[in-house]
């Protein structure tokens, strides 16, 4: 059962099973994304610099850049969207649990 924590897993990854790992990995890329997206207008704005470069080397690294920003936020703990996800599959997983032993 997935553990819904203040973590995302459990202290001992042994008893995580690999359904819930990719749950959590899930979880966390989706919210790395969208982070990713709500950041993108902090580098457009960046780009609209007159002191900047506009070359494409400047636009690959400074999206690569936001990504990485954004992963590690995520990593940190994020905003909670990842935990929430986790949260929920744990609910749905537990009221199926309990159904089935009805």
């Amino acid at each position: 059962m997935i553990n819904p924590t203040s973590r995302l897993l459990p202290v001992q990854p042994s008893s995580v099973t690999p359904a819930e790992h990719r749950i959590v990995d899930a979880a966390q890329k989706f919210e790395s994304i969208l982070l990713g997206e709500m950041l993108k207008p902090l580098r457009e704005k960046s780009e609209l610099d007159p002191d900047t470069d506009s070359d494409g080397a400047n636009d690959t690294l400074t999206s690569y850049g936001t990504e990485a920003l954004a992963q590690a936020i995520v990593k940190a703990g994020g905003i909670g969207i990842s935990k929430q996800i986790v949260d929920h599959f744990a609910r749905r997983q537990s009221a199926q649990m309990a159904s089935e032993n009805h």
